[in-house]
């Protein structure tokens, strides 16, 4: 209504090497310019127990059934 722009921003840094992949390990967020929050990784891993028939077209994976594991 005011016709001024909110404007939001996400930095990444301190980036990393993780198996090959460079990964950000700080995330801060901005907005209009003042710092909102601010987030730091303290372990990453990349594709930790998939099942490899996720990536097999072949396979009849169905991603919806229940795999027995839970979030904890």
């Amino acid at each position: 209504m005011d016709r001024e722009r909110n404007v939001e921003e996400e930095i990444y840094d301190n980036y990393r090497l993780v198996q090959g992949v460079m990964i950000p390990w700080g995330f801060t967020r901005y907005f209009n310019g003042d710092m909102q929050s601010q987030r730091f990784a303290s372990a990453v891993r990349i594709n930790q127990g998939l099942n490899e028939a996720m990536f097999d077209p072949n396979s009849g994976y169905d991603p919806n059934k229940a795999t027995g594991k839970t979030l904890a």
